[in-house]
C-alpha cells in the first residue's frame, strides 16, 4: 500500500468514526438544558445566601456582617449576569415588539430593562 493509499484509508476511517459519533439533537438539547439549570441554580443559591446575610445584618448590624453581605451581593451579581444570556428571545432571535396572545410582552426583551433596573453599586 502506498503512503497516499494509507492516508486515504486513515481519512476514510476517521470520517466514518466522526459521522457515527456525531451528537444527536436530543443530546445537544439535554446538555444545553443542564448548563442552563446549573447557571440558574448557582444564581438561586447565591440569592439565598444574600438573603441570609441581609437577615443576619439586620438582626445584628456589624462591620463584619456588612462585609459578608457585600461579598454575597458581589457573588450573586456574577452568577446573575451569567444567566442573562438565556433570557433573550430565542424563538425569534430578536426583540418582538407588542403583546402576545395572553396580553403579556411578546418578548422577554421588552421588559428586560425593568428587570435590570436594580442598584448595582
Amino acid at each position: 500500500m502506498t503512503p497516499f493509499q494509507k492516508i486515504g484509508l486513515f481519512a476514510g476511517i476517521t470520517m466514518a468514526t466522526l459521522v457515527q459519533s456525531a451528537p444527536k439533537e436530543a443530546d445537544i438539547a439535554l446538555n444545553y438544558a443542564n448548563i442552563v439549570h446549573a447557571v440558574y441554580e448557582d444564581s438561586l443559591l447565591n440569592a439565598q445566601q444574600l438573603q441570609q446575610n441581609i437577615a443576619q445584618f439586620l438582626s445584628k448590624p456589624s462591620t463584619e456582617a456588612l462585609s459578608q453581605t457585600k461579598a454575597s451581593y458581589r457573588a450573586l451579581r456574577v452568577s446573575y449576569q451569567q444567566s442573562e444570556v438565556f433570557r433573550f428571545d430565542s424563538e425569534n432571535g430578536h426583540v418582538t415588539p407588542g403583546l402576545d396572545s395572553d396580553g403579556g410582552p411578546a418578548s422577554i426583551d421588552d421588559w428586560e430593562g425593568q428587570v435590570n433596573a436594580l442598584a448595582t453599586g
